[in-house]
């Protein structure tokens, strides 16, 4: 079970983060020799390391896979409930990021982020925020839409004036099944209801992280009963074009969901893949892709 710490201010500390990527060889130059070089350009961090060329893509994919288990492919299974999400990324490394956290109390938070931009500099952004989430933010004793508080006052500081990050963050109960959820920035939640049959979008209306210091979020509660299936998504699930220049669009993805909403998890992920692939055949992707899928069992365990 993942640990977190109490922080007493939200301060990204860069040099931090910099002799992490020295120790796991993510950096092409020892961390003694571009430190002060670092200090003086007065660069954010992530544009220095991209701009200068000096981060091995293949170590900070490892790294991000192995040690810090982001976007890490495999079912979490939590009494009566299953989580497993997929990245499809556009280039080798991602600006989509997730995560499945086991807290103390019986509850277990997922979150889901899109750094914007493509490729190296949005994956370095991705792995600094995941790294602040994961090891400076006290989650037991907050709601979501109070950490997303905190989570964008460290985006206004390792962000320029045009990046932003939009993010998804649901704290599931285990014992009531009740769901917390507030998200910045991001696409509806869709809510398939075994009882009704139906899919509800769950929208909280907040701008994304990055962009404004007093934005005050909001967050709402959801009602998840048995049977019941959440889908979290990124844009590339929903805004690629094919070759007639449409776009595949929500209510695309919506009707895909629930045709294959009965399958396992892993199955379902795959099958609003390969719909969005068929939609867009012989059309190159146009940004990553990612899927979070929420069951809650339909038998009790």
């Amino acid at each position: 079970m993942l640990e977190y710490k109490t922080i007493c201010c939200t301060v990204m500390d860069p040099l931090k983060i910099l002799k992490i990527l020295d120790e796991y060889e993510v950096l092409i130059k020892p961390y003694e020799e571009i430190s002060d070089d670092y200090l003086n350009s007065k660069e954010l961090l992530s544009n220095y390391l991209f701009g200068n060329k000096i981060i091995n893509e293949r170590k900070l994919n490892q790294l991000n896979e192995k040690l810090f288990f982001i976007n890490r492919n495999q079912i979490f299974s939590f009494k009566n409930f299953s989580v497993y999400g997929k990245t499809y990324p556009k280039f080798f490394t991602s600006g989509d990021f997730y995560g499945v956290f086991p807290l103390k109390d019986s509850r277990v938070v997922v979150i889901l982020s899109d750094v914007s931009g493509k490729g190296l500099n949005a994956a370095l952004l991705a792995f600094m925020l995941f790294y602040y989430v994961n090891n400076e933010l006290h989650m037991s004793s907050m709601i979501p839409q109070i950490l997303l508080k905190k989570v964008n006052e460290i985006c206004l500081q390792i962000f320029d004036d045009i990046q932003f990050a939009t993010f998804s963050l649901l704290i599931l109960d285990l014992l009531s099944g009740s769901v917390e959820y507030s998200a910045a920035g991001c696409p509806p939640l869709l809510h398939y209801k075994f009882r009704e049959q139906l899919i509800e979008e769950v929208d909280t209306y907040n701008i994304p992280l990055g962009i404004e210091k007093d934005f005050l979020y909001k967050g709402k509660t959801i009602d998840f009963n048995f049977g019941d299936v959440i889908l979290l998504y990124t844009d590339g699930a929903y805004e690629q074009t094919n070759k007639k220049k449409q776009i595949y669009g929500i209510e695309r993805l919506k009707k895909s969901f629930k045709k294959n909403v009965h399958k396992k998890p892993k199955t379902l992920v795959r099958k609003l893949y390969w719909d969005l692939k068929l939609f867009s055949l012989f059309v190159s992707p146009t940004d990553d892709t990612t899927y979070v899928v929420i069951h809650f069992s339909s038998k009790k365990k």
